[in-house]
């Protein structure tokens, strides 16, 4: 994927509504919309309009893969495919299962985020409980 420095003279919406302006990103965080002027900064189509990423608060799995799998890969092939849609993070929810294997999806979580140094996804366990003597 190509890192995209900013945009120049585009339809850009912001919380006063869809505005035609630039923006500009660093280190992948925007850091300035409005009237300036930098190189580099991509022109738009007319009609394409830059939005926020969105935040997926619960979501098993996405192309063909799930938490559950307690996989790098499919950690991996859920976060790319929804990074192609728009959404740069998720919360990653399990499914009610065997202890064992939440405590592997929860270990294989930990380890794509430090491994990986992604701050993208995140885990939630869903509709599971210890017993107080499985803990």
């Amino acid at each position: 994927m190509k890192e995209v420095k900013g945009f120049k003279n585009s339809y850009i919406l912001t919380e006063q509504g869809i505005i035609k302006t630039n923006l500009l990103i660093e280190n992948g965080i925007i850091t300035k919309i409005g009237d300036f002027e930098v190189d580099g900064l991509t022109l738009l189509d007319e009609d394409k309009i830059v939005v926020p990423g969105f935040i997926d608060e619960h979501i098993h799995g996405s192309s063909g893969s799930d938490v559950i799998d307690g996989t790098i890969a499919s950690l991996t092939n859920i976060a790319e495919s929804l990074l192609e849609e728009g959404t740069p993070a998720f919360l990653a929810t399990t499914t009610t299962s065997s202890k064992e294997v939440l405590e592997k999806s929860l270990a294989n979580v930990k380890e794509y985020i430090g491994k990986k140094n992604n701050d993208e996804i995140f885990e939630y366990l869903n509709n599971s409980y210890y017993h107080i003597r499985q803990k």
